[in-house]
Parts: structure tokens; C-alpha cells; sequence
């Protein structure tokens, strides 16, 4: 009896450094198959071309394809939701849509949580964010927002109370000691449309570069802390005395479990298709930013920002 639980005592401990080796050997190997990237977004806009020019680089650099999956709806809980639940094998890893990990988990309750659930791979880029009036708008600055705004109702278009830019710019409106009127859309581009209309005073959130281009629209105010490179003349947020955040980073992350090795892996190909002279063309040529973050700086930033996100919140009023 004794020699029998040897025995099997022996077959067991065989069978599990069997089955290390070949999970390490599994890892070593990453990857074998293609990749899955969850875009939480519909296709066609502009995140969904940036997420696609950096697919076929990193793909380039895994030797496998990293294919994007539109997984749109339910303000982005559908396709974050789906990256929280895959398994955590490197081969599915998704982009974090700014509202779905800042803004949503702090009003209602979702499936998923901002800080335990992901493991960021690196930020690709950034979005454009800023106030636009029309081309011939007598309004130039924030400050000369802020004094129509005192005398009358300007009219303020926006993708909804909960956007980041409704609830930035309304926050320093009251502390200008003036309020808004506030129309929403279903995003930028109906607002922009009827700000070329003459339905709005002015608009908030990602503009068109062709419209600024072709003379329709005018930035007047970037929503960010520095100032954009695309467009050096304008104002942002610090200059006009304001510190509110403004987070529009592309994020691209993993599952919370994802192996350590294979995650160094997936963050060396992003990063390399991230820096490829054709993908930071193709970004510019859009007018979007290449901003770049590592991992290790995604854990900070992502905990200081979602912190922040919370506590203007509550000075918004969405917020208990």
C-alpha cells in the first residue's frame, strides 16, 4: 500500500512539472495564434483608425496578426465587460475608452473595476479635446466666453451631462459665476454640425482638423494640462488658470492575470509599433497625438486619474 501512494505521489508531482513546462514553454513561444484587440467603439472614427494603424505594426512585431473587434455599446461596458472576462493567455487585450474606466464606474455600477481588473500595456496616443466656436465667432478665448457668458445664456453643445467635457466646462463656468445652456448630442460631430448651423454658441469635445482646416469651426480652448502640439497657439486648460483632468489617453490593456512574460512581450511589440514612423505618420496625419506611456507609468497614472475623476465628480453634483 505504501509503495502504491509512492507511486502515485511520483506520477503526480511528473504530471505537474509536465504541465509547468509546458505553460512556460507556452509562454516562450507567444504567440502562436492571432490576437484579439477589443475596440469598445464602432468602426469608422477616428480612434477605431488609430487602434487599426497600430494592430498591423504590433502584429508586424509578434509575428502573429493582432486582429480589432468592434465591440460597441452600453457606454463601452459591452467591450470592456468582454476584455475583463477573457482569459488571460495574451491573446485578447483591448482598448480602454476614457468614459468606460474614468467616468462610468464612479456613477453606476459595472461589471468591472478600473484598478484591479486590467493590466495596462501602454498608452498609443491621445485625442485632440477642446471648445470650438464658429470661424467668424467674436469669441477668441476662454476669458471671452466667460464675459458673454455673465450677460447671456451662451448655448453649449456636448455629448451629455456625463461627457468629460460637459462636466469640465460647466464646472468652470460656476466658478466664473455664469451657467450654460446645455444641449446634448450623441457626439462631436452632430454638435459640430450645428455649431456650423448657428444652433450653438459653441461645442466641446474631439473636433474635426478638416473643418479648423477649411475654416468652418475654430479651437479656442484645449481641454488638457499642456498645450497641443498640433495646434501651439491655443490656450489650454493650466493657462487659463484651471486643473481639472481632462484624461483622453488611447489605452491598450490585458486581463488582470495575464503572465508576467507574456505581458513584457506585448508591451515590447506595442511600444515598437507605436514608435514606427508610419504609424506616428498616420496618427499626425489625423491630427491625433502620439503621446506615450509605459505599463509601469499606466499603473500611476491610471490610479491618480481615476482618484482625480472621482473628486470632480462630486464638485459636479453627479457625484454623492
Amino acid at each position: 500500500m505504501k509503495r502504491v501512494t509512492i507511486a502515485f505521489s511520483a506520477i503526480l508531482i511528473l504530471l505537474l512539472l509536465v504541465s509547468f513546462s509546458l505553460a512556460i514553454a507556452a509562454e516562450e513561444k507567444f504567440p502562436t495564434r492571432p490576437i484579439s484587440l477589443i475596440n469598445p467603439l464602432p468602426p469608422g472614427g477616428p480612434t477605431d483608425i488609430v487602434i487599426r494603424l497600430l494592430a498591423e505594426k504590433a502584429g508586424k512585431a509578434l509575428g502573429q496578426p493582432v486582429v480589432p473587434v468592434n465591440k460597441p455599446g452600453g457606454n463601452f461596458v459591452i467591450g470592456i465587460s468582454e476584455l475583463q472576462q477573457a482569459k488571460p493567455d495574451g491573446y485578447t487585450v483591448g482598448y480602454l475608452p476614457t468614459s468606460g474606466i474614468f467616468v462610468l464606474p464612479h456613477l453606476e455600477k459595472v461589471p468591472y473595476d478600473t484598478l484591479k481588473d486590467f493590466k495596462p500595456i501602454i498608452q498609443y496616443g491621445a485625442m485632440n479635446f477642446g471648445v470650438v466656436v464658429q470661424a467668424d465667432s467674436p469669441y477668441k478665448t476662454w476669458k471671452d466666453i466667460a464675459e458673454a457668458g455673465k450677460k447671456t445664456k451662451l448655448r453649449y453643445g456636448h455629448s451629455g451631462p456625463r461627457s468629460i467635457q460637459a462636466i469640465v466646462l460647466n464646472l468652470m463656468a460656476k466658478q466664473e459665476g455664469f451657467s450654460f445652456i446645455n444641449i446634448p448630442y450623441k457626439g462631436s460631430p452632430e454638435s459640430q454640425t450645428a455649431l456650423i448651423g448657428g444652433h450653438l454658441d459653441l461645442a466641446g469635445g474631439d473636433f474635426s482638423y478638416s473643418l479648423v482646416e477649411a475654416g468652418k469651426i475654430r479651437p479656442i480652448l484645449m481641454l488638457a494640462d499642456v498645450r497641443s502640439p498640433m495646434y501651439p497657439n491655443i490656450q489650454c486648460l493650466k493657462d487659463a488658470g484651471y486643473d481639472y483632468p481632462v484624461p483622453v489617453p488611447f489605452i491598450v490593456a490585458a486581463p488582470k492575470d495575464t503572465p508576467a512574460a507574456i505581458m513584457k512581450a506585448l508591451e515590447d511589440a506595442f511600444t515598437k509599433a507605436a514608435k514606427d514612423p508610419e504609424y506616428v505618420k498616420g496618427v499626425a496625419d489625423i491630427k491625433l497625438l502620439t503621446t506615450y506611456r509605459s505599463s509601469a507609468e499606466l499603473v500611476s497614472y491610471i490610479s491618480t486619474t481615476y482618484q482625480r475623476v472621482g473628486e470632480m465628480l462630486k464638485q459636479s453634483g453627479l457625484k454623492n
